[in-house]
């Protein structure tokens, strides 16, 4: 199934902004959203927006669909760019749908 086809089935849980700590954690990038704001507050956090790079070290920045997040988590870099987000929690399958991977390492 292709990912648009996927996010189609999401369509009744999906909204366009969304706090970058509760996006973190209802795509399951990590796993509480305590984790997610201790990962931001910390500075480990960019997003590339319309070609720019920042920091970010505030929970509550809003992200939007087509926005690059970058991080190191238990040594490990994750780059994964928003295609959109859940009004909830979702499964893991459901998650991987919500954004579109671009590890490098």
């Amino acid at each position: 199934m292709k990912k648009t086809a996927q996010i189609q089935n999401l369509d009744h849980l999906i909204i366009k902004t969304v706090r970058l700590d509760t996006w973190l954690y209802r795509t399951r990038l990590v796993k509480t959203r305590t984790a997610a704001t201790a990962i931001i507050i910390s500075g480990k956090i960019r997003i590339t927006r319309n070609g720019v790079t920042k920091r970010i070290k505030k929970p509550s920045t809003p992200i939007n669909s087509g926005d690059q997040v970058s991080f190191i988590h238990f040594n490990r870099l994750i780059q994964v760019e928003m295609v959109a987000s859940p009004k909830r929690r979702v499964s893991a399958v459901e998650a991987k749908s919500l954004y579109i991977d671009h590890e490098s390492s």
